[in-house]
């Protein structure tokens, strides 16, 4: 129990190192960018497709192409994992099931469906929003997997419900000049 909640304690530390850091080094770009007079505008208002095409939508839909596909990856994973054979300890084993592939599909999907969001929103806007599947993918694997989450990994994803609230931020005013 001690080596689990040690390993689950240096996780956590990890985590908010890179939360730092990720922090950090767009602060960094931010205050070397507008030094450099390469502040751009992030008014995306303009020339902006809507109904389906929306990319604020779309981003959306990347968001539940990405929850999707690693459901079925764990899923089509844990179904060929068998200890006894050949190679099963690469994970190459998973490539004989039906979801893997579909996972697969979906990655492809996703890929397109992220290039396209990334033509109308900046990707430091973007990529911190399309995070919430951090969130997602281990709510989704407790109620759809049945997998455990520890008090502390809910303090983790309770901490990056603030994050995202507080990068959302800049986003909801600029949907609000519409």
């Amino acid at each position: 129990m001690d080596g689990k909640a040690a390993r689950e304690r240096r996780e956590t530390n990890e985590f908010n190192l890179l939360l730092f850091l990720s922090q950090l080094w767009s602060e960094i770009f931010r205050d070397v960018s507008v030094r450099a007079g390469l502040a751009y505008s992030l008014d995306m208002t303009n020339n902006r497709p809507s109904g389906f095409a929306n990319p604020w939508l779309q981003l959306g839909l990347n968001i539940i192409c990405v929850v999707l596909y690693e459901l079925l990856l764990k899923t089509g994973a844990k179904s060929t994992a068998d200890v006894s054979r050949a190679w099963s300890w690469t994970g190459i084993t998973g490539l004989a099931s039906p979801l893997i592939w579909l996972a697969i599909i979906v990655i492809i999907l996703d890929l397109i469906i992220w290039l396209y969001v990334l033509k109308y929103i900046p990707l430091s806007i973007a990529f911190p929003l399309s995070r919430v599947v951090d969130v997602l993918v281990p709510i989704s694997c407790w109620l759809i997997l049945k997998e455990e989450i520890s008090p502390l990994r809910w303090y983790g994803i309770a901490l990056v419900i603030i994050g995202l609230a507080i990068v959302a931020k800049p986003a909801a005013r600029l949907e609000e000049r519409l």
